[in-house]
């Protein structure tokens, strides 16, 4: 990268607000966090979701080809 990237301003406007902190890596009060469970529940609610919504863009595609 150009080292004249880094001093870019994007359309030269300042940032507004106060800083946001972000999202903690490491929950706090001695959790060790997200249980394996949790992680293959996550992965199936993502994994059907995505099913679902390319099953629905391909009947509005059929749909619109049937017409």
């Amino acid at each position: 990268m150009h080292h004249r990237l880094y001093r870019l301003r994007v359309l030269g406007l300042p940032r507004e607000g106060r800083p946001w902190p972000g999202l903690p890596l490491v929950t706090r009060g001695g959790s060790s966090g997200p249980t394996a469970v949790g992680r293959l529940g996550w992965f199936v609610g993502l994994w059907l979701a995505s099913i679902t919504s390319l099953g629905l863009v391909a009947a509005v595609i059929r749909s619109v080809l049937k017409s």
